[in-house]
């Protein structure tokens, strides 16, 4: 059997598994000789309904999820590396420790979904809408999220290093802690953000909206804030050095609330660019 013949199969299968009207598909699987540690790699099961699924631990990567309805499923430790998500409903699912390298999951709801540890290095989350998700402790390195909803998020801790996060909602997020290390943040929403003790440095806050945002002991070491709202921002012994694109009165307005600087930063590229 060549390699598209046992790809309809499983599907077939699938499909199958989907009719019996049951959430545990791992043991129908096993029943019918399909290994879900194996024999889902790169199945094409687009726009099946997965409902309430106990997917754990299942071996999904590379596998065309497209328009699948994953709605409260269970996929905790499943791998998902590359595999297809584009457009799938995950709303209340739960990927805890789910490897999600390099998935796409552009156009994606996830409101309300558990990605606690999970691994996202390198997806692409553009677009997608995560009102409410838990990416604590998530690995989100230079992930896409351009676009993305992230409203009252939970990103507490999480790994976001030069992740794409421009024109993304991060309104009332909670950055606590995260590693934000030359993330892009141009033009981000982050009103009301908490972002006490975050990491930012080198990242680009260009035009971002940090208007009544915590920003109490964050680390702001050669970040760009050119023309960045800071209207209200908490800034208790923010670090701020080397900064491109703020005004000897907001210098000196930041300070009186708090803020540390022990620098030359201002509006000087050429002094930005030498450190």
């Amino acid at each position: 059997m060549n390699d598209k013949e046992l790809r309809e199969q499983v599907k077939s299968y699938i499909k199958t598994l989907v009719n019996a009207n049951t959430d545990n598909l791992l043991e129908l699987a096993k029943l019918i000789g399909i290994d879900p540690k194996k024999d889902l790699i790169g199945a094409d099961l687009q726009g099946i309904d997965l409902t309430k699924a106990d997917l754990r631990e299942a071996n999904l990567s590379q596998a065309n999820l497209s328009r699948v309805n994953l709605t409260e499923a269970n996929l905790s430790q499943a791998n998902l590396s590359q595999a297809n998500l584009s457009g799938v409903n995950l709303m209340g699912a739960n990927l805890e420790n789910a490897d999600l390298r390099e998935a796409n999951l552009s156009y994606s709801n996830l409101v309300g979904t558990n990605l606690r540890g999970a691994n996202l290095r390198e997806a692409d989350l553009s677009e997608a809408y995560l009102s409410h998700t838990n990416l604590s402790g998530t690995d989100l390195t230079k992930a896409y999220l351009s676009g993305a909803y992230l409203g009252n998020t939970n990103l507490l801790g999480a790994d976001l290093n030069q992740v794409y996060l421009s024109k993304a909602n991060l309104n009332q997020a909670n950055l606590m802690g995260a590693n934000l290390t030359q993330s892009n943040l141009t033009k981000t929403n982050l009103i009301e953000s908490n972002l006490s003790r975050a990491v930012l440095t080198k990242a680009n806050l260009f035009q971002a909206n940090l208007s009544f945002a915590n920003l109490s002991f964050a680390n702001l070491s050669l970040t760009n804030l050119s023309l960045a709202n800071l209207s209200q921002v908490v800034v208790k012994k923010t670090q701020f050095r080397y900064i491109l694109g703020i005004s000897a009165e907001v210098k000196d307005d930041l300070i009186s609330r708090g803020a540390i600087f022990d620098d030359n930063s201002g509006n000087s590229l050429s002094a930005f660019l030498s450190r």
